[in-house]
């Protein structure tokens, strides 16, 4: 697995085990809720596989012939081992009549050790957030959408509906501060649970969202 599919999978698993929530989850691997929600999915079906990318050990349809490469790196190895992947280019179609795409040549250099790329981009570095201190003074907000009523909330064709649990969490404790459902996360159900909530809380210092909201 790379790097950034361990991280996923220590982040899920973690979500799994209830240590996190999907808004945490989504912030932590700078995906939306919706993303979190379907990886989720994924790894109740086939554990940590379910988290590899689909396309690992498949063919590119736009991989150039091996025959092809072994040729390129032949001639660059015997004659332009020391020039850049532009003036390589440039001598493959000029004097080979080889008609070859620059950037692949960039990368069959790369891919064969023959030129190091100057331009290197500098990894992510993922770190936690820390929890607030003490009760009340942060408010995480987020919409949650499942067949909360499984079979027996329907529409006008008699097909199940999913509804949207809108829940606030106490960053410092974890616990369930207000909860509601509705039909979407529209500005009008989002106002009308804060309304409430309010009514019952008073206005809270800090509210966190995700960046959809």
């Amino acid at each position: 697995m790379t790097t950034v599919e361990r991280l996923r999978l220590t982040v899920i698993e973690e979500l799994m085990e209830g240590t996190i929530n999907t808004t945490s989850a989504s912030i932590t691997l700078r995906l939306s809720t919706r993303q979190i929600k379907r990886l989720k999915v994924k790894f109740q079906k086939y554990g940590h596989y379910g988290l590899i990318h689909g396309s690992r050990g498949r063919i590119g349809t736009r991989k150039t012939d091996r025959h092809i490469e072994d040729t390129i790196v032949t001639i660059i190895q015997e004659n332009y081992h020391d020039f850049g992947p532009l003036l390589v280019w440039e001598k493959l179609q000029e004097l080979h009549q080889v008609k070859i795409g620059r950037e692949t040549i960039r990368a069959i250099m790369i891919r064969h050790h023959i030129w190091e790329s100057k331009k290197r981009k500098k990894s992510h570095y993922f770190a936690w957030r820390e929890r607030r201190s003490s009760y009340g003074e942060l408010q995480q907000f987020d919409g949650s959408y499942h067949l909360w009523f499984e079979n027996r909330y329907k529409d006008s064709t008699g097909g199940s509906i999913e509804v949207c649990l809108l829940a606030s969490i106490d960053d410092a404790t974890g616990t369930i501060t207000h909860a509601t459902f509705g039909c979407n996360e529209s500005v009008e159900s989002v106002f009308s649970f804060w309304r409430e909530y309010i009514k019952v809380n008073g206005i809270p210092s800090e509210i966190y969202l995700d960046k959809f909201s």
